[in-house]
């Protein structure tokens, strides 16, 4: 069985052991090339040899080596001295000696030993957490804003997604600049096949917060080296904003905008008309024709204008076209005949996107001018909700990686299972099973960032009761992208070690 340090730990306390395995210190941070050293006591045991294991976060714990007073040392398979060594100060008191110490000695290291007084019960020590400094470049972030889901509610939940060399690091959340401790999960970090590194951290906000003017930023420290993303989301002046929409939303002005941004900040407009869109979600296959409504409501003098929007990219302008005019007017990067407008009446208009790829699923809006509203500005613009469109039958399955509670989750009664998904497409269903059957209450999923190589990261977050995680439950996340599923499961039994 695969132990994390947080199965490893909470299935100890289940011992009833007479004796305590205490280790010092709980950290230790050295540079590279140094020395490192650990202790551990052994309690009341003093007939039994110190054992130690070195375990990174969600990976089996290794031997390293096992030293009793009266016999040489024991050394596990890819461990020996002069690196590794073992000494001891009492029958009960050991210390393990790492020499010449590198990049891949960060890990938690655990002292074993067996307590005869209790049937050869296994004890183990609280462990000691080595971070190797000097040697790790600065982490890679992605930050995934609140899902639109979240923001109806008053509650939502920033997510920042660390990709790291090293299993450790530090995570400081920053509102306007002022670190907060309150209302922070981070979960452990996750080697992946290429040896690096993920870990996710979230901050949990008032949405309220979010609507404002404030600035989040995450900063994450590896081995003396931090990187930071920050985004703002500025709700405040939304008739102003949504002014230099229209003539610069390309720009820098949107450029960390997703879809709930967007959609949310365009409800503040209080202008008469209501501009509607149908259907809400197109699926089509690649190759074929996706046609999508807008009617404009009560404005006829004014074009409608067509918006594509990739989340975790700037929107970007289409075209537009009014009924009068004799042809579409584009945006750069579109043209005919892949992309073209109709219109069914003076407020009635259509998008119709020809040969449909990958490149084309995205949100597209609808948007026009409002010159009855005044009040705040000389031109209202009014948005639609937007048309979701997902091309099928060109994704791969998504690459999932799931991170655990953390231990400071685990000491209270709620904790939360992180999913994060790695995926070609900017649309995907989430489902989280518990012991196989669905659940819709307690899941918070983000909507997809952009990244620089044209893939998507997302993530999902199921909630539970602590107690449901120290039992035998067993849960799993299933991501879907145009057609193709992946999934990963997990579980934790307490005791049965």
């Amino acid at each position: 069985m695969l132990w994390s340090l947080l199965t490893l730990i909470s299935a100890l306390t289940c011992v009833s052991a007479v004796t305590t395995v205490t280790q010092t210190p709980d950290v230790l941070t050295v540079r590279r090339g140094e020395m490192a050293s650990m202790d551990c006591n052994l309690g009341t045991v003093d007939n039994h040899a110190a054992s130690w294991y070195k375990q990174l976060p969600e990976s089996s714990p290794i031997h390293v080596v096992s030293y009793g007073w009266g016999f040489s040392a024991k050394y596990g398979p890819g461990f020996s001295a002069p690196k590794f060594n073992s000494t001891h100060q009492s029958k009960s008191d050991y210390r393990l000696v790492i020499n010449n110490v590198d990049e891949a000695d960060s890990a938690f290291y655990h002292c074993k030993t067996w307590d005869n007084s209790t049937k050869a019960t296994v004890v183990f020590g609280q462990g000691t957490k080595l971070i190797v400094t000097d040697i790790l470049p600065a982490p890679v972030l992605t930050v995934f804003p609140p899902s639109h889901t979240q923001l109806q509610s008053s509650r939502a939940s920033l997510l920042c997604v660390s990709r790291q060399r090293g299993p450790f690091a530090q995570v400081v959340w920053l509102v306007d600049g002022t670190p907060v401790n309150s209302e922070v999960w981070s979960s452990t970090a996750v080697q992946q096949p290429d040896q690096s590194f993920y870990m996710s951290s979230s901050l949990f906000i008032n949405s309220c917060d979010w609507h404002g003017s404030k600035v989040f930023t995450c900063q994450v420290s590896v081995g003396g080296h931090s990187s930071e993303k920050q985004f703002t989301r500025v709700a405040s002046e939304i008739p102003q904003i949504c002014d230099v929409i229209v003539f610069g939303l390309h720009t820098s002005l949107f450029q960390h905008a997703v879809e709930p941004a967007l959609t949310t900040a365009l409800t503040c407009a209080s202008a008469v008309t209501t501009v509607t869109q149908s259907p809400d979600v197109v699926t089509v296959r690649r190759g074929e024709t996706a046609t999508m409504n807008c009617n404009l409501g009560t404005v006829t003098d004014s074009s409608a204008r067509w918006y594509r929007l990739i989340p975790g990219a700037a929107p970007k302008y289409v075209l537009k076209y009014h009924h009068s005019f004799s042809n579409v007017e584009y945006g750069p990067g579109f043209s005919a005949p892949k992309f073209t407008s109709t219109h069914q009446s003076q407020t009635g208009y259509r998008l119709i996107i020809n040969i449909v790829d990958e490149a084309d699923s995205a949100f597209y809006h609808c948007t026009t001018w409002d010159d009855s509203v005044k009040e705040h500005v000389s031109h209202t613009v009014v948005f639609g909700q937007g048309t979701k469109l997902i091309v099928t039958d060109i994704l791969p399955a998504p690459v999932l990686t799931v991170f655990p509670p953390s231990h400071t989750q685990l000491q209270s009664s709620r904790a939360s299972l992180l999913c994060v998904s790695r995926q070609r497409g900017p649309f995907a269903q989430v489902v989280w099973l518990v012991d196989g059957t669905p659940v819709n209450s307690e899941v918070w999923s983000s909507s997809a960032v952009q990244q620089p190589d044209q893939s998507f990261y997302m993530s999902s977050s199921l909630f539970i009761n602590s107690c449901d995680w120290h039992g035998s439950k067993v849960f799993t996340c299933r991501v879907s992208v145009g057609g193709h599923s992946s999934e990963k499961q997990f579980t934790r039994s307490p005791c049965d070690a």
